[in-house]
């Protein structure tokens, strides 16, 4: 595939990925700083030149909401606690951390034995493995304790929770705090395999391992706050809930999980993301981003899943590309449904049906590169795949669509076909992204993003 389909296809990736796409948020919006300032869903069609300039304009108002010092507290901390602690004594906590997780594998849970024959040049070579076997099984309330910078090292007190403390350049305690609760689910995560020793006798090759299983218990609840002098600086708030999972192994194709996670900074930024779930027929999730109180980004997304194996996860793991293809094989999916919206004032809506299709036309594109008319059909079947739409306001009139659009190369009497990705509007006009988004029309808002780029760098 030219570097050219293969960007086309990231674009595709991109819009597909689970961050991006919708559960069906189709309602208008209504904001206060619409087309002409008065909060109206767009519902008529605005020329290119009208839409160059409005997705400035919310683009310039997206960058400009964001301010590099809005962090300059957090980074000032992290500069004074890097210099004044990087230097303590550590001997304590290295040596808690290692006794801990040495302590979860505990002792032999058995041994077992796989052998394999193959014969060559006429004679038969066996080669033998024996597995000592171990289980660690790692659980949040096997490191607890209160580690606290004094007197140039770190210290520890028992607690029923894991903290780390130490003072700011005012003298404030600084506590970063990790608390879980609720039901702990044990879940299988993988297996590690350390070689020992190596026996060889008679023709027959002996290997000794010792083979940990390790298994995660995953709280239902997980909190990580930091605080300063009894001020919450960031917290983090995960939720999880696991289903369908049966002697600890998580089945693709039968087990489910939901999650929830809310990051919230005292400068006001506010990351969530909600309805994070999976089973075998679908995948969902919803992203917002949020500044004291504003909705500056939502993306959400629903998917559907077709024919997933029922295999366990760690299964995968030893599994080589060929048993993959051949394990998924009749496995599809689609985007039900994808949205974004920046600011309530642009949004993009779509879906995306077919996805092993669709991968197969970009495959067979890829193999008509040269017969300008089979070239054009694959790209058409591609797009027939693909609604990505372009709406202002909450408005219910499309303004644009996303597309890929072909295109020639050609050199003397040869000539090759490609593909880019494109916008097309209800007048039939079409432009590549880099020639609509170009950097004489977006000017102003290309200077914008890159003076933020440039107040991060200096903070």
């Amino acid at each position: 595939m030219k570097k050219r389909n293969l960007f086309a296809a990231v674009m595709l990736c991109a819009l597909s990925t689970p961050v991006f796409t919708s559960c069906g948020d189709d309602d208008p919006v209504t904001t206060q700083n619409g087309n002409g300032g008065n909060g109206t869903p767009t519902n008529t069609v605005l020329s290119t030149t009208e839409q160059k300039e409005y997705l400035e304009d919310v683009g310039i108002e997206f960058v400009r909401k964001i301010k590099a010092n809005d962090f300059r507290h957090y980074k000032d901390l992290a500069e004074y606690l890097d210099e004044t602690y990087s230097d303590y004594d550590t001997d304590d906590l290295d040596d808690w951390a290692s006794d801990t997780w040495e302590a979860l594998r505990g002792s032999s849970i058995g041994t077992s034995t796989e052998r394999e024959s193959e014969e060559y040049g006429g004679y038969t070579y066996t080669y033998v493995y024996h597995y000592t076997d171990f289980k660690a099984v790692i659980l949040a309330s096997n490191f607890t304790g209160r580690w606290e910078a004094r007197d140039g090292k770190w210290n520890r007190t028992d607690a029923a929770d894991l903290s780390f403390v130490c003072k700011n350049q005012n003298g404030q305690e600084c506590v970063l705090r990790l608390t879980t609760s609720g039901t702990v689910t044990r879940v299988h995560l993988y297996d590690e395999t350390e070689w020992k020793d190596y026996e060889y006798e008679d023709g027959v090759s002996n290997e000794y391992y010792d083979r940990t299983q390790y298994t995660i218990g995953v709280p239902q609840n997980i909190t990580l706050t930091l605080t300063e002098g009894g001020t919450t600086l960031l917290s983090t708030v995960v939720s999880i809930n696991l289903s369908g999972i049966n002697n600890e192994e998580f089945d693709l194709g039968r087990s489910a999980f939901t999650a929830s996670c809310t990051t919230t900074l005292n400068n006001g930024y506010t990351i969530k993301t909600d309805n994070l779930a999976y089973t075998s027929s679908s995948v969902t999730a919803q992203f917002t981003f949020i500044k004291n109180g504003e909705t500056l980004l939502t993306s959400t997304t629903s998917c559907g899943l077709k024919n997933i194996p029922s295999v366990a996860l760690t299964k995968l793991y030893d599994m080589d590309d060929d048993e993959l293809d051949d394990l998924f094989r009749n496995t599809d999916g689609s985007v039900n449904a994808f949205s974004i919206d920046v600011l309530g004032k642009v949004q993009l809506k779509g879906s995306l049906t077919g996805v092993r299709q669709l991968i197969d036309d970009f495959d067979t594109a890829d193999d008509d590169e040269e017969n300008e008319s089979r070239f054009k059909q694959d790209v058409n079947n591609i797009n027939s795949h693909i609604r990505a739409e372009i709406f202002y306001n909450g408005g219910a009139t499309k303004q644009g669509e996303f597309v890929f659009l072909p295109f020639e190369d050609k050199w003397g009497s040869y000539s090759e076909w490609y593909m880019e990705p494109g916008i097309r509007f209800p007048d039939g006009s079409s432009y590549t992204l880099d020639k609509f988004f170009n950097g004489d029309d977006f000017r102003d808002l290309i200077d914008s993003f890159e003076n933020l780029i440039e107040d991060f760098d200096n903070l």
